[in-house]
């Protein structure tokens, strides 16, 4: 045997006598080497700063023990102009969706979601993201982003206590948990609340770089809640027997929206049984919620549903009842016309835009939706 055959045979055995035995967390996808993994969060106008900014500094103040960044975070949005995100400061995205940035870790925080849902470019490269990356982190009621693409469906997920009712909307079959402030089922991560994407980043640097470099970030951050402090943390965060892993502790219950509860009377005992509740729920509602039980408000939450909820017939059925419980409310009628429509009721659509125009004959939402309730099935609006 040569010499230098004999130290390659060395270096091999060498390097199965010293290679890492893997754990559950390896298993699962933990970095074991130094390299740096690419972290982009998304930008969107109105987005909750600290669902951002939170696990942004987590992961960019991460270092191995020789002082090394282990990630590189990069924040994304539709165009590289400034959005300026809840409570008034700019932020400035440094990728834009054109260039197709790609990243190991996806960042979607909550605040504005709408902003994104309504944005397909957006939308559509945070979808072709979240399928790739390694790991995807949504915080507050950015779960409802990824309801929207349909991949939390027969998940258990963390959201912010007011985002509960709405996501079981937009996301009916994922499982909302109320006591976890973050939920991990493989690829994806949901956190709840704001600064719980704090909790489910540091998570994450644990899967991917390992207890001690989550411990170094936690510590420098002065983040004192942080599990992996506990010497009970290894336990505390056991896959269940699905392989789901959550951080429990969380006490905040979920917001009683009274339009989800009259949303669920309308669905399971009819619009008359609804209308029959709806002075009483009406009086039980206060502030934001009292306006979404009225009439324009009822109208905002049909339009919401249909917008973004997964059933439109759920939407359809809410704009019934707003007829029913407010007849000469003209809007309500152009809004259920509009969604019979887009459902393939021409019919019931155009009788409802007559009813519209008999109130206000000078409506011009329900004008132009006359036009197209009566243009041919195949033709053109003059």
């Amino acid at each position: 045997m040569t010499t230098t055959r004999a130290r390659r045979l060395l270096f091999l055995t060498l390097c199965l006598v010293v290679a890492p035995i893997p754990t559950a967390a390896t298993a699962r996808g933990s970095d074991t080497t130094a390299e740096v993994t690419r972290v982009a969060v998304v930008l969107f106008p109105g987005v909750e700063l600290l669902d951002a900014a939170g696990p942004a500094e987590v992961f960019a103040r991460t270092r191995d023990e020789q002082g090394t960044p282990l990630f590189d975070v990069s924040w994304v949005g539709s165009a590289r102009t400034p959005v300026e995100s809840i409570g008034g400061l700019g932020l400035v995205p440094r990728k834009d969706v054109a260039e197709n940035p790609t990243a190991d870790v996806l960042v979607i925080p909550g605040g504005a979601v709408e902003a994104a849902m309504d944005d397909p470019r957006l939308m559509k490269w945070i979808a072709d993201q979240a399928r790739a990356a390694r790991l995807v982190l949504s915080v507050c009621n950015g779960a409802s982003i990824l309801g929207r693409l349909q991949l939390l469906d027969g998940l258990d997920v963390a959201t912010h206590h007011d985002n509960v009712a709405l996501l079981k909307f937009i996301a009916p079959a994922a499982q909302c948990r109320m006591d976890a402030k973050f939920v991990d089922t493989g690829r994806i991560v949901t956190a709840a609340g704001i600064s719980a994407g704090i909790d489910g980043a540091l998570h994450a640097v644990w899967r991917l770089k390992g207890r001690d470099a989550a411990r170094r970030v936690a510590t420098y951050i002065e983040y004192d809640p942080f599990v992996g402090f506990r010497d009970d943390a290894e336990a505390l965060l056991a896959p269940d027997p699905r392989g789901v892993v959550s951080l429990r502790g969380r006490v905040h219950p979920a917001k009683p929206w009274t339009i989800v509860r009259l949303v669920e009377t309308i669905r399971s005992d009819g619009i008359e049984a609804a209308l029959a509740r709806y002075p009483s729920l009406l009086e039980e509602a206060t502030g934001d919620d009292r306006l979404m039980m009225e009439e324009h408000g009822l109208a905002m939450s049909g339009s919401w549903l249909l917008r973004y909820g997964r059933d439109p017939a759920v939407a359809i059925d809410l704009m019934r009842f707003t007829v029913a419980a407010y007849p000469e409310f003209v809007q309500g009628y152009v809004n259920l016309a509009r969604a019979l429509l887009a459902n393939g009721d021409r019919a019931s659509a155009e009788a409802h835009c007559r009813r519209a125009l008999a109130m206000a004959p000078e409506d011009s939402d329900a004008q132009k939706l006359l036009i197209e309730c009566t243009a041919e099935q195949t033709g053109k609006p003059d």
